[in-house]
């Protein structure tokens, strides 16, 4: 026991007597390193990317380069309407417009975001979803493909601009 108490303090003596040690250099990764980049969704989980699409910019980056829109999604799985919930949209990277809509709703309001489903020409066979957000007194529209567009002084505006759009796909 004396024995290897006397190694144990030579091996302090011999460790200080070589001056302080250098800091350990830790590499500090970024956790939301890719998350808008093609391939993100196989990448990160829900729970994981969630926290990270923190912006209009990175919800619209990430929407364009990950989710696909597919208008056929509800009758080939559901054989109706149905309305998925954010992370099964995630899950299955392809939804309808509204689907769409709903996952960027998500990202945006779990970071704080007033975001809010805009549904334009609902009246018609042919209307259309968009994500609202409100900043700064103004309304920025995103539509279900990753694209934004606004700042919108007001809901009927924003939605002039899309029912013209709707009214050009009939």
């Amino acid at each position: 026991m004396r024995r290897i108490c006397s190694i144990a303090i030579l091996l302090v003596f011999t460790l200080s007597a070589c001056g302080p040690s250098a800091p350990l250099m830790t590499k500090t990764s970024d956790a939301c390193a890719g998350t808008t980049d093609p391939g993100a969704r196989e990448r990160f989980t829900f729970e994981q990317i969630v926290p990270c699409l923190n912006t209009v910019s990175k919800v619209s980056a990430f929407m364009a380069n990950n989710i696909q829109r597919d208008d056929a999604w509800d009758a080939k799985n559901c054989g109706e309407i149905c309305y998925s919930p954010a992370w099964l949209v995630y899950q299955n990277g392809v939804d309808d417009v509204h689907g769409l809509v709903t996952l960027e709703c998500y990202f945006l309001e779990k970071n704080g975001w007033d975001a809010f489903h805009i549904g334009v020409a609902i009246e018609t066979p042919i209307g259309t979803n968009v994500c609202g957000v409100n900043t700064n007194g103004t309304i920025l529209v995103l539509d279900q493909d990753g694209n934004t567009e606004g700042s919108f002084n007001s809901l009927a505006s924003s939605q002039v601009l899309y029912q013209s759009r709707s009214d050009e796909r009939r």
